[in-house]
């Protein structure tokens, strides 16, 4: 087995640490000579810089909270109102970018399955300067003590999903251009006659779009639309694999015409995620009910 082939097999496997497989792939692109291109190999590993900016799959939702002193009672967690707030000041607080490396994120997911809710991991609050309060104190009765940001955690799912899917699109081609090789010594032979870098852009930087082509019109479905769809779902405790799967349903049942619920693959795939459900699979099956699945896919397909 190559380093390559090893790579797509911890891909393939859900149950493997995202943050592996790209020191690995590092490893590979030294191997293959374009080390050049472990730049965002890098970032995803050790995080992403503050005075750069995060890739648009790292942009999560954010919402504002406060401590709120009345006459008789103190409001621990009370929710700041923001459509009284400017566009710039409005997206300021409710979309942050996560610049974390990938095994903080993976760590801080992994508390969050093992928690109640979609409470913060520990140290993911979004501390936010006292000068701010006069932003939102003119629309409280009481008096703001402080305020912060909590993130979505079910974006940041999502951020693991993008990284894992590009990263294996990439591979996936690279394999598939050189074709069968035995051993590495080979595959850095044959790897010379592939343009690499090209593979590795289109890949991963040119694949934020998803583009779903019905009848005779075109109807384009943007990054930040699935990864709603995703988001949602993975809140309600659907696994990755399970995502990746319906992504590929959609843009295959597109090719046919407009997608729907009740036929083609994304009907196959909702009869398995009702399987699994039935069967009291992992925490899917504590968290929705696959009529509940059906009618986010349904929303977002409309």
């Amino acid at each position: 087995m190559t380093k390559l082939d090893e790579i797509i097999d911890l891909l393939e496997n859900p149950n493997s640490r995202l943050a592996e497989a790209l020191l690995k792939t590092k490893t590979l692109l030294h191997q293959l000579k374009q080390k050049h291109l472990a730049e965002w190999v890098k970032h995803e590993l050790t995080g992403y810089p503050e005075k750069g900016e995060a890739p648009d799959y790292r942009l999560v939702r954010c919402e504002t909270f406060g401590v709120v002193d009345e006459v008789r009672e103190r409001h621990l967690k009370f929710p700041m109102p923001t459509m009284h707030l400017d566009a710039e000041k409005q997206k300021l607080l409710t979309t942050i970018p996560v610049r974390n490396s990938i095994y903080v994120i993976e760590e801080n997911c992994r508390d969050r399955r093992d928690s109640t809710g979609d409470k913060p991991a520990k140290g993911m609050t979004r501390p936010l300067p006292i000068e701010l309060i006069a932003w939102f104190q003119p629309q409280i009765r009481g008096q703001i003590v402080q305020i912060w940001g909590e993130p979505n955690m079910g974006e940041y799912e999502t951020i693991l999903i993008a990284v894992r899917s590009r990263l294996q699109d990439f591979l996936l081609d690279l394999r598939d251009s050189i074709g069968d090789v035995d051993g590495d010594t080979q595959l850095e032979q044959k790897a010379q006659q592939v343009n690499i870098p090209e593979m590795f852009n289109k890949a991963l930087f040119q694949g934020s779009n998803i583009y779903l082509h019905m009848g005779t019109g075109n109807f384009q479905v943007t990054g930040s639309d699935v990864t709603m769809l995703v988001s949602n779902l993975a809140a309600k405790g659907v696994p990755t694999e399970d995502l990746k799967e319906l992504e590929t349903a959609i843009n295959e049942d597109s090719k046919a015409g407009k997608p729907t619920v009740e036929k083609g693959r994304i009907a196959g795939w909702l009869k398995n995620i009702g399987g699994k459900i039935a069967a009291g699979a992992g925490s899917i099956a504590e968290k929705v009910t696959v009529d509940e699945i059906k009618e986010i896919i349904e929303s977002f397909l409309s």
